[in-house]
């Protein structure tokens, strides 16, 4: 049987403190649905969106600095085709095989992340 809301709770704040809490509850949809989610599911934090998608980007950036230099090793030894240069390709499918599984980490880590905040 579902239980009716009949209780109320009353907290007085600051300015500032109800601006960053409006902003934390955004994709709550309101206030109230972010405080009972909040306080009712357990979790020991809440991740502010801004901030989260500010370290997206700059973990973007970082990953893609590395793509771009797996990106000229890979040039560098297609363009210089020597003989020695089979050892640096054998190298290079390593790393680019454990920098690929890498990837595939941070995207589950994004999407578990990007759950627990939106849905």
């Amino acid at each position: 049987m579902k239980e009716n809301k009949t209780k109320w709770i009353h907290v007085r704040l600051t300015e500032s403190e109800y601006r960053k809490i409006s902003r934390m509850a955004t994709p709550y949809g309101t206030i109230t649905k972010f405080v009972r989610q909040y306080l009712l599911s357990g979790q020991k934090s809440v991740i502010d969106s801004k901030t989260f998608l500010k370290g997206m980007k700059e973990l973007s950036v970082e990953v893609n600095r590395v793509g771009n230099n797996i990106n000229q090793v890979a040039k560098f030894i297609n363009t210089t085709k020597d003989i020695d240069n089979y050892a640096l390709m054998r190298e290079w499918l390593n790393i680019f095989s454990e920098y690929n599984l890498i990837l595939n980490k941070v995207d589950l880590k994004y999407e578990e992340i990007f759950k627990k905040m939106f849905l």
